[in-house]
């Protein structure tokens, strides 16, 4: 038995990629090791959160996320008597944690980000020198860690799975489909990375995309980011959507006449990756991270690649599924317990 201490900084909000793999991680451990006794250090203005049966809430206090990792999780490691800190991003000092680094893109796309997003990343990869670990998801972004800070090597790679609520739920037909005889998807987030201009122009020019096939654009529902990617309805055959629940973004995946991973990078390729778990035909951009998270399984077309090359892959990859030999050598590893069964490996006590 061991004492797992996990940082649940993210866990009741925050970026949805980083409270979903905080509640991942936590609830895969569970299941998988259900001996260990877990706590999860939590923002104590946070509500009461979810948490499986038997796991502990200690509550943090300081902020912002960088001052509450470096030296008040340490302090309940102590207390709590850990024999191993699970941290998101910041390291504590002097706790022999394993921190989980989510990528270092905003290096080499700086102009992808806002001053003061720049600024908090920019803290990452410093405090991760104080980590006994420093993981990631992919084999491609643990490199580019190594390549931005060569004294963090070796950078681990645990893998990478769908989200849960995803495919551990039964799909439910959103309204958004309703008299629709088809559809291509598009699954993300707005911004830069995602370049959406070109994937309307590629729609407008795809044969088979159309009023009654649409290109479905499903985003988280920020307000702001919302209201500029709208405009994207008027230029191109699209309807853009916010806020699915995980079960009606399931149905879309399962019956998706295609899905779309375009962005111009990539750290997980997550897109990718749940179009290839529901056996989705996909298309998407020639990135290290989309080669193995589903390799084999898309169609890939450069990062550069004008939009009537992408609209002629899109036409050709309609209804067409790519090799299932590859799909299933992608799924055998792509599992949570796969994740947390890495992790428990690279813990400096196991």
């Amino acid at each position: 038995m061991m004492r797992i201490l996990f940082d649940g900084w993210w866990w009741t909000s925050g970026p949805p990629s980083s409270r979903d793999l905080q509640r991942e991680l936590v609830h895969a451990w569970h299941r998988s090791f259900p001996n260990d006794r877990i706590a999860v250090a939590i923002r104590g203005s946070a509500r009461e959160p979810e948490l499986p049966v038997g796991v502990e809430r200690v509550s943090t206090h300081l902020r912002p996320h960088a001052l509450s990792n470096t030296f008040e999780l340490r302090r309940i490691a102590r207390r709590w008597r850990a024999d191993a800190v699970i941290a998101d991003s910041f390291t504590p000092a002097r706790s022999g944690a394993v921190t989980f680094v989510h990528d270092a893109m905003f290096l080499d796309h700086p102009d992808w980000y806002s001053w003061q997003q720049r600024l908090n990343l920019r803290a990452v990869l410093p405090s991760a020198r104080l980590a006994a670990v420093v993981a990631t998801g992919t084999a491609s972004e643990a490199a580019r860690i190594e390549r931005h800070a060569w004294e963090l090597a070796p950078v681990t790679a645990l893998g990478t799975a769908p989200r849960t609520a995803l495919t551990a739920v039964p799909p439910e037909r959103p309204g958004v489909t309703t008299g629709l005889e088809g559809f291509a998807l598009a699954v993300g987030r707005w911004g830069a990375r995602s370049d959406h201009d070109r994937l309307a122009a590629a729609a407008r020019q795809s044969a088979r995309i159309s009023a009654r096939t649409p290109l479905i654009i499903a985003v988280s529902s920020e307000e702001r980011r919302l209201r500029a990617l709208r405009r994207l309805e008027s230029e191109a055959p699209a309807r853009i959507v916010a806020g699915l629940r995980g079960a009606e973004l399931s149905w879309l995946y399962r019956h998706a006449a295609v899905a779309l991973a375009l962005e111009r990078d990539e750290n997980y390729g997550l897109a990718a990756l749940e179009a290839t778990w529901f056996d989705t035909p996909l298309v998407a951009t020639d990135l290290p991270a989309h080669r193995e998270t589903a390799g084999g399984w898309a169609r890939m077309v450069p990062v550069d690649a004008p939009p009537s090359l992408i609209a002629a892959v899109i036409d050709d990859a309609w209804n067409a599924p790519g090799d299932e030999s590859a799909r299933t050598r992608i799924i055998e590893r792509s599992s949570w317990p796969h994740v947390v069964r890495a992790l428990r490996t690279a813990l400096p006590h196991a």
